[in-house]
This record gives C-alpha cells, structure tokens and sequence, in this order.
C-alpha cells in the first residue's frame, strides 16, 4: 500500500498519491492521484462538493482502487531486469535462426558473441554507463545492496522513474562513489529545505553533471537543490517553471554550464541575476521568451566607449535560440560581455524583420550581428573567418554612414562624435573608425541589389609567373570559382594545388583567403586596389 506523497504508476501514466480513504457513498478505500498529465484525470481533488486533496491542475485528480495502482521496484530490481543475464544465447530462440535457400530449404545460423556480450553486461560491477529511465524505480532498495552488486557507475539516467525524494536519490548516489552524471528528469521529486542534512551532501559529492529537466521546479527549488551538489559543474533545468531568477546561492558558483531551456523567464533582468557566478562558461536560453537584452548602466559608463559588464566574466558561449528579441540594441548590449565569443541566436523576430525598410537578406544579417560583437568567433555554430570580420566591419561602416554623418560626425574632425542618439544604436561605430578610418563620401550610398554587378579594380599578382602584375576590372558577383579558373587560365597555373588569396592596404601584412568557390566576390567585401595573390 503506497503512501501519501508516493509515486505510482498505473496504465503508463505516473502521479502523485495525495489522498488515501474512503470517498462516499462508494465503499473501499481509494487513492486520490494527482496526475503528472494536466488531462489524465477529470477533476481538481474534489467529489461531490467535498474537497479531498489538491492537484496541480484542474483535470488532472481522479481516485484509483490500491490494486490499479504499481509502486514500482527497487534499483537493483530494475538493473537486473535490464541488464541481467537471460540465458547463454541472450534470450534468442536458435531453433528460430536460419536462412531460406533454393527450394525453402533451411540453413541454421549459428550466433556468435551473444552469450559473451550477456556476461559483459551481467557483469554489474563493470557496469559504467546505466539507463533506467521508465524503468518504475522508486527506492534504493536495502542499505548498501547497491553498492556490493554495482558501485563503478559514473553515468545514472533515473529519468521518469517513481522516485519521490530527494533523500531516497541519496540513498541510490551515496553508494555510487565514482558517479559523475546523473539524469533525474521527469520525475516529481519535493524540493523541501528540510530534508536537507549533511549526508545528503556526502551523497553528491562527485557529482559534477545533473539533468532535472521537466519537474516543474520554480527558481527557489532549484536553489535549494543546489546546496546538496557542492560541485556540480554542468546543471540541466530545461522546461521547468522558472520565471524569475533571483541571486544565486554560493553553491552554485562553481557551475561552468547552465542551460534553462524552455523556461518562461520573459525578462532580462532575471537572466543578470545569474551575472554573479565566477566560472559560468555557457549560458543556454533558448525558448524563454526573451524580449530584449539591457545591462546595468552605472554612472561611470560612458555611451561613447565600448565599455565591458563585470557580470559574467566568464561567459564564452551564450544561446539565445527562438526568443523574441527584435532590436538591434539588444545586439550590441551583448558587446558588453567580455568574454563572449559563440553566440547562438536563431528564429528571432529581429532575423524576420527589415529593419530601416532594407531589405536585408540572410548573410547582411549576420554580417551586422558580427560588426556589433567584437569577440565574436562563432554565430550560429559557423566560424567567423578573418575576412567575415573585416567584411563586416566595413560593410556597417558604408552601410550607416550617411546616418553617422547626419548625426554630425565629420570625416575631417578626429574626434568623430555624432549625438548620443546614434551611438547608443551604434556603439561600436567610433570604435570601427579607428580601426579602418572613417568612410569616404563616395562610399556612403546605400546599396541595391542592382549594384553586384559594379566592377572593381584588382590587381593580379602571381610568384611563379614572369608577367608583372597585371590590372583588371572585375565585377563583384563573379563566383570565386570562376575567379580561380580566370586565374587558371591567366597563368596556366596548376588546379590542384591553386591558391588564391587577397590583401588589402587596410590591412597590411595579411591575406586573406578565398577558398569558397560558390560564394561571389562580393561576399569578401574587396575594394577597389586590393590585390589578388595566386601561387601553387
């Protein structure tokens, strides 16, 4: 007979038992389940006016007789049904192993190896690598069974099991010494600071990964959680309901990931709450309904400088995948981490729109995310090559120079400063002038898509040939991969081992390479009297 707070299971679904008794004018005794499906059941806890217990949803309570109900097995119940041994041929009929040949016959298949990868996996305390995920656990079993059989396991997946607390995981982890990870997912377990004690410490100690996705755990659970795995490295939380951050606990400072996928956060400053911790390395948020992305601003931050956060100081990966942010300034905020250098930021409104009226096409998109992040060098799991920086950085120079210039900055004035309503839309803008100088007037059109065809300038030059340098006009949507067979051609030079870069004055002493022949010239944002370098 299970107990009130118990898990079970019944027909594949699994819930809560909140109640146990009789409920009139029906005899017997009852359960009142709680299930974990907000649909399964078909009310709130109450029958006929009288409230028996309380549910998570409206429909999802209903009573069940004890005998409908299974409490689930103990660990080694469920290893031994997963991983124990069968029989020699490993459960397989050999009667039932042949192939047909000419005229039906059969031809009997003998199994090689089934009867030593059984005693391999039988082998509990060999076992490294366990699943028991639906497997119904719902205890430890006896004191220190789990350990005799099988104490080498270093990953445990215990996901949507029967496991009602965090004191019964205890028991199942501190006979585990080597445990490293362990998935506690889709189970309902109580995150009740009085539970806690110091064994329960002991029992995590080596724990450095954790997955308690989908539990339904709110911030302030998940804290609390946090005193019990001292040095845990990598925390799970995915699709949970956190909705507000709050600071966290020291026991969490030793985290290096966090992921909160799916979680309904909606509001930025919950996010740099989490800014506190000292070694937070990756940052996932993908899915949880981000709007937008604003710092702290202290009265020493000066607008026009590119000023760094001291929040996440460690921060090197951020995901930021299917959230609502549609402002360019949220952009640039993320300028401010100073560390930040692989950013994920997909199935964003800000990728859909046109921002200005222009029609900005898939690469200008990502083009202006990489001018705006200086330390950028991944977007969307693609590396951002040395010439994709360059690129980029000039194209924003050209693309918001009239802006820049009707905002009153001046090719001639050194100090280039527009109003501060432009450089808070564009903070990195005075930056970029120092690096390339400001752009020419000939250079501030905005551009159409008629212009690919402008030709530019190149000169050719080539080690292996007598030819001097040779001059020629290009149009900027050639492919690369004609360029290298004009190349070719130009200098009956070797196809399998061409290679063909470019320099530029810009950027003196570098050369840059173009090695994707599908992508037009345009794309490297050559300029007039740059060089093409050809040698194999």
């Amino acid at each position: 007979m299970p107990l009130i707070g118990d898990r079970i299971e019944s027909e594949g679904h699994h819930g809560t038992v909140r109640y146990i008794g009789q409920v009139p004018p029906t005899k017997g005794m009852w359960l009142g389940i709680d299930w974990d499906e907000t649909n399964r059941g078909k009310h709130d806890g109450s029958h006929k006016g009288v409230g028996y217990f309380t549910t998570h949803a409206p429909t999802s309570g209903s009573f069940l007789r004890p005998a409908g109900a299974h409490s689930g097995v103990n660990f080694l119940t469920a290893l031994r049904d997963r991983y124990g041994l069968e029989a020699v041929d490993g459960g397989i009929d050999e009667k039932e192993m042949f192939i047909l040949g000419p005229g039906q016959r059969q031809t009997a298949v003998e199994m090689v190896g089934a009867e030593k990868l059984n005693l391999r996996q039988s082998k509990f305390s060999d076992l490294l690598d366990v699943s028991l995920r639906q497997a119904l656990v719902s205890g430890a079993g006896a004191d220190g069974d789990i350990g005799d059989v099988s104490s080498r396991i270093r990953d445990l997946n215990l996901s949507a099991n029967l496991i009602s607390t965090w004191a019964e995981v205890a028991r199942i982890t501190s006979q585990l010494p080597q445990l490293y990870a362990l998935n506690i997912s889709d189970n309902r377990i109580n995150a009740v600071s009085d539970t806690f004690n110091n064994d329960m410490n002991s029992a995590f100690l080596g724990l450095r990964i954790l997955f308690a996705n989908r539990m339904a755990y709110e911030w302030r659970d998940i804290v609390q959680c946090c005193a019990m795995w001292p040095q845990l490295q990598q925390l799970h939380v995915c699709f949970n309901d956190v909705r507000i951050i709050e600071n966290p606990l020291p026991s969490m400072a030793a985290l290096t990931l966090l992921n909160l996928e799916g979680n309904n956060i909606e509001n930025w400053e919950s996010v740099v709450a989490l800014g506190v911790l000292p070694s937070l390395h990756t940052l996932i948020l993908t899915g949880c309904g981000i709007t937008e992305i604003r710092f702290p601003q202290s009265a020493d931050d000066d607008m026009s400088d590119n000023s760094t956060t001291p929040l996440f100081p460690e921060l090197r990966e951020l995901t930021l995948i299917d959230n609502k942010i549609s402002d360019w300034l949220s952009i640039s905020e993320l300028n401010k981490l100073s560390k930040l250098e692989q950013l994920s930021f997909r199935a964003n409104p800000l990728l859909k729109a046109n921002p200005g009226n222009i029609n900005y096409n898939e690469d200008t998109l990502r083009y202006l995310i990489i001018a705006r992040i200086s330390r950028l060098t991944f977007l969307n799991r693609s590396e951002i090559e040395v010439q994709d920086r360059r690129g980029a950085e000039l194209d924003y120079l050209k693309m918001f120079g009239l802006v820049w210039k009707k905002a009153g900055g001046d090719q001639d004035n050194e100090k280039n400063n527009p109003d501060s309503a432009f450089t808070l839309l564009h903070p990195r803008y005075a930056q970029l002038i120092t690096k390339y100088g400001p752009p020419e007037d000939s250079e501030l059109v905005v551009k159409t898509s008629a212009l690919k065809n402008a030709l530019l300038t190149l000169t050719f030059v080539c080690q292996q040939s007598t030819k001097p340098p040779l001059t020629k006009k290009i149009p900027q949507s050639m492919t690369i991969a004609k360029l290298r067979a004009m190349v070719m051609r130009l200098y009956s030079a070797d196809p399998h081992s061409l290679v063909v870069t470019y320099s530029s004055p810009l950027a003196p002493g570098q050369d840059f390479q173009l090695d994707h022949d599908m992508r037009e010239i345009s794309y490297y944002a050559m300029l007039d009297g740059d060089t093409v370098n050809v040698s194999w």
